[in-house]
């Protein structure tokens, strides 16, 4: 958690630098929309695996020990997902023309996390019928 969170306001530190010197400095004037909104998405992602994790933290859920191998595949996919688009965020800017195949990976990672998801819910919520 406190390597998360020394990420998470390196990563504010970082975020509100680029933010200045694109304005100050007058950088990349046709991409500055982009890059803006590409730092702010990734933040949001950031903040959310941070908030996740605390929550963990904090409620130190005891996991029983059939839920313990879906919880394992969801998080790699989630990591998988984050992976995948931290590698289009640099695509972005080293190799543009492989953005998409970069976020092909993440949405595929990021449904897979879904199901994994839904999976869990179903057996810790099991539907009552009346």
């Amino acid at each position: 958690m406190q390597d998360l969170q020394k990420t998470e306001n390196d990563a504010d530190g970082l975020r509100r630098s680029i933010e200045t010197k694109l304005y100050m400095e007058t950088l990349i004037p046709d991409s500055r929309g982009d890059v803006l909104g590409i730092l702010e998405s990734s933040d949001k992602v950031l903040n959310r695996i941070t908030e996740t994790l605390s929550q963990f933290d904090v409620e130190a859920p005891d996991l029983l020990e059939e839920f313990k191998p879906m919880y394992i595949d969801l998080t790699d996919a989630s990591m998988s997902t984050v992976e995948a688009m931290v590698s289009a965020v640099r695509a972005y800017f080293r190799e543009p023309e492989k953005v998409r195949d970069y976020i092909n990976k993440a949405m595929f990672f990021e449904k897979e996390s879904d199901t994994v998801g839904d999976r869990i819910k179903r057996k810790v919520l099991p539907r009552t019928y009346n």
